[in-house]
């Protein structure tokens, strides 16, 4: 029964990859909540925190927190969990950016890239490269309303790939989240959690593939290689 004059419970809403989960109740004033712990077999890319109030569609996160300890079961996932990997921290990015992938490319390796597609915004470029070729070359081609996957090998591409699951993953003057999964056979590639495609390999010489080179019409705020 309803008690008069009683406030409904305060309730978080928490997402999984995008999508509603469940609505949690507070059991303690939220205020008072200061500081956050996560532990398991997991590997943290970031963290995130936005400011009170609501956030527009074209507005970056308020601070951005990089947690460099894994506890990771040996064997799992993440091959090496006592070696963080390389995080680059300076929230304005040189444009185009290039930098190694320390040992290259294997099975359960990952890639992670944040940033802003640029306002009016044409395209942007994402490439790991292996020498003077392109491994893998992921397009977003907003004139085209596409996102182009191909592979460039002396200086000739191959064969171009656009299908996707649903409708375009990127939005001009919006916030964006790539995780590119090196497998075996194949790159698993999502954006903002949600899986988009598989690209399989056409260089099979994964270590080779040790730099990532991003051009065009993006800010970049996170990189993990």
């Amino acid at each position: 029964m309803a008690v008069s004059g009683a406030q409904p419970p305060y309730l978080s809403p928490v997402t999984v990859n995008g999508s509603f989960f469940v609505q949690y109740s507070h059991r303690v004033p939220f205020h008072l909540v200061d500081n956050i712990s996560v532990s398991g077999a997991v590997q943290l890319s970031y963290i995130s925190f936005q400011p009170p109030g609501v956030r527009t569609a074209n507005q970056a996160p308020f601070t951005q927190t990089i947690i460099h300890t894994v506890q990771t079961t040996p064997g799992q996932m993440f091959p090496n969990p006592a070696i963080p990997p390389p995080v680059y921290q300076n929230p304005s990015y040189p444009m185009p950016f290039f930098t190694s992938i320390p040992g290259g490319l294997y099975p359960s390796k990952s890639i992670v890239i944040s940033g802003i597609v640029l306002p009016g915004a044409q395209r942007f470029c994402i490439d790991l490269r292996s020498g003077n070729d392109i491994a893998f070359h992921l397009n977003p081609r907003f004139n085209e309303n596409a996102v182009v996957r191909n592979t460039q090998i002396n200086n000739r591409w191959g064969t171009e790939e656009r299908s996707l699951p649903g409708k375009m993953p990127f939005i001009q003057g919006q916030y964006f989240l790539v995780w590119i999964m090196c497998e075996g056979y194949c790159f698993k590639v999502s954006v903002d959690g949600q899986h988009q495609f598989d690209y399989y390999h056409r260089v099979n010489n994964l270590t080779a593939i040790n730099h990532l080179q991003v051009t065009g019409d993006v800010q970049l705020t996170h990189v993990q290689t």
